[in-house]
């Protein structure tokens, strides 16, 4: 049986078999993904192949494909991969890796792989994975681990959240104390339990003291994942969700008074100053360190979650709004917004904002919206689509990675379309793609997040890149199991079916409950069951 994720558009099955030894011999185009396979072979094997015109491995170029498409043809006698760019050759040897099941022949001289022919290219061009590093950080090496297997599932966007209220994670040359102060909470929140009372439970052991990626740190990043044709995509919160930021340098505030990093989950009042100028010079600091470091189109700005209590009795910020017109503090901060987007827009950037954004009447419409919450018919994603404007999907009722599988097994990842988020297909076109975030919240190390993570990247992987009317669960859920042992050669702890998608579903308010008193239960539970110990340390990333 073949198996592979994302399901190809095109697959003919072939008879027989071709051996991959160290005889083989690579020719053709493609240079920069010739090199790539050597160093998986590498790797893996143990050997390299050597390279000459005549190989048995052949890379062709046809430039009437388009950038991501390839065509993969193994026949017993030879491999012959047909691209247009490096990008499409590269998918097409993550599709031979899968094929080979190759992660899983450690030290083997020689495996065979299946002949066949596909021809493949994806849905959509943004197939989106968000790590929250503000709540806990990851280190660099677990960043690369998840690239690694970003790159195996064809997933390209890799959505970089590396500031919040609970933590700021780069170094900015200009603000130091933002990775001084900004990256230092008092102490780490347990569980909901007793959460809307204020009473939820602490470990009352500071965090994040040198948690934080230097800018050499973050190239580094940039540069791995460009290798695998995977563009970060960095997110500095604004103009709410910055208190950790406002901790470090208090003057970007209305009140500009002292506060600390917040311990608390959720909403903070304590938001930027939208009507003084000291945080629009700020924020154009940072953008101008930032974009030196990445390189790609996209720049998120956040958006999201700004009460505008503060706004409201701000002389400032109300001199403001009189100043230019509002009809209000929404307005406000679509002003805000529109400053920073033509900013960014000046640095050759496209401005990314969650879909509060769209709350204001004069958001610029050069924005990517990022819809995440609400009804898309309510908060004016629609309205937003019928002005011609594009959206990533990333709905928080079906693509939201840190919650339990009770709360959102795999059916429900697999399960997201357009209409499945009340879209009409005729908007398709205005898709730019799917991504699922993972919130750190509640997530504190490797097995946690890896096991939150997978199967539901796989989803993620596939209702990205396979064509609608070709997605089919229950075949997919076989693909999702036959691909375990690769898995296990990474040594990530995935959960099994009765886990991902069990047979006696539970009414949501239960599982949601479940969440609250135990964010762990799952995980912690089936550690138990394989003979493993669950800790919940904050360090153990690698």
């Amino acid at each position: 049986m073949i198996n592979i994720i994302p399901k190809p558009v095109e697959l003919v099955k072939k008879h027989g078999k071709f051996l991959l030894n160290n005889s083989c011999v690579i020719s053709g185009k493609f240079t920069d993904t010739q090199k790539y396979l050597n160093d998986l072979l590498e790797e893996y094997l143990g050997f390299k192949l050597s390279v000459d015109r005549l190989g048995g491995i052949k890379f062709n170029k046809n430039k009437e494909f388009k950038d991501e498409e390839y065509e993969l043809t193994i026949t017993p006698h030879q491999i012959k991969i047909v691209a247009s760019s490096d990008t499409g050759a590269f998918y097409a040897i993550q599709t031979l890796r899968q094929l080979a099941k190759l992660d899983t022949h450690k030290g083997e001289k020689e495996i065979v792989i299946p002949c066949l022919y596909i021809h493949d290219y994806p849905r959509f061009a943004y197939r989106g994975f968000m790590l929250d590093c503000s709540r806990h950080f990851s280190s660099v090496a677990m960043i690369k681990r998840q690239l690694d297997m970003m790159a195996l599932l064809k997933l390209n966007r890799f959505h970089w959240h590396f500031t919040d209220d609970q933590g700021w994670r780069i170094e900015i040359k200009k603000y130091p104390k933002l990775a001084q102060v900004g990256s230092i909470r008092e102490k780490v929140a347990l569980n909901l339990v007793g959460y809307y009372e204020g009473k939820e439970p602490y470990d009352n052991h500071e965090y994040g003291r040198g948690k934080y990626y230097t800018q050499e740190e973050a190239k580094e990043i940039v540069d791995y994942a460009a290798r695998l044709h995977i563009t970060v995509v960095p997110e500095i919160e604004m103009p709410g969700h910055l208190v950790a930021a406002i901790a470090s340098y208090p003057e970007i505030s209305c009140k500009g008074e002292a506060t600390s990093v917040w311990s608390r989950y959720g909403v903070s009042k304590t938001i930027g100053c939208c009507g003084g100028d000291a945080l629009y010079k700020f924020i154009y600091d940072i953008i101008d360190e930032l974009v030196k470091i990445f390189p790609g189109p996209y720049f998120h700005i956040g958006g999201d979650e700004v009460p505008k209590d503060a706004w409201k009795v701000c002389p400032k910020c109300q001199a403001k709004i009189k100043e230019l017109g509002l009809k209000c503090e929404n307005d406000l901060q679509g002003y805000f917004n529109n400053q920073v987007l033509a900013y960014l827009n000046k640095k050759g950037k496209t401005m990314v904002a969650w879909n509060e954004a769209i709350e204001a009447s004069n958001l610029d419409g050069n924005t990517l919206i990022q819809y995440w919450i609400g009804k898309v018919s309510e908060n004016g994603v629609l309205g937003w689509l019928e002005k011609g404007n594009n959206i990533v999907i990333t709905s928080h009722d079906h693509l939201y990675m840190n919650h339990l599988y009770s709360q959102k097994d795999l059916p429900i990842f697999y399960s997201v379309d357009l209409e499945t988020v009340g879209i009409d297909p005729k908007y398709e076109n205005q898709i730019i793609g799917i991504e699922a975030p993972v919130w750190t919240e509640y997530i504190r190390n490797r097995r946690k997040m890896e096991f939150n993570l997978y199967p539901r990247l796989m989803a993620i992987s596939e209702i990205n890149w396979t064509k609608k009317d070709l997605k089919d669960y229950n075949d997919f859920e076989k693909r999702v199991i036959d691909f375990g042992p690769m898995l296990d050669a990474h040594d990530i702890i995935y959960p099994p079916k009765y886990i991902f998608n069990p047979k006696n579903k539970i009414d949501a308010k239960i599982a949601y409950k479940q969440f609250s008193d135990d964010p762990n239960r799952e995980v912690a539970k089936y550690m138990k069951h394989i003979g493993l110990v669950w800790i919940n340390d904050n360090d153990e990333w690698m």
